[in-house]
């Protein structure tokens, strides 16, 4: 599946507001990107977004947010009791 890949949290935000699917997200050195399908409807709604002309409920808007945020900061890096750092993939393989 093709996907649409963008750091820009508030576009991200427009996009789930708007009923699309987050198909996943990746976080490198700290800056997250997430991805959606690529879709006619994915690129309508960019479109509006950057032409100003997109609306959104802002409840919609406001939980996308909430939502977007919980899949950022849910990511955090654990620590063993001799305080070595290691990933959250790493702690659900142990």
């Amino acid at each position: 599946m093709n996907t649409y890949q963008t750091a820009d949290f508030y576009l991200s935000s427009f996009l789930v507001a708007n009923s699309l699917p987050l198909a996943g997200h990746s976080r490198d050195l700290g800056k997250v990107t997430f991805e959606f399908p690529q879709t006619e409807e994915t690129k309508k709604l960019i479109n509006e977004f950057y032409e100003l002309r997109g609306s959104v409920e802002p409840n919609s808007f406001s939980s996308a947010i909430k939502y977007l945020k919980k899949v950022i900061y849910d990511y955090k890096p654990k620590y063993k009791e001799n305080k070595e750092c290691y990933t959250t993939q790493e702690s659900l393989m142990n």
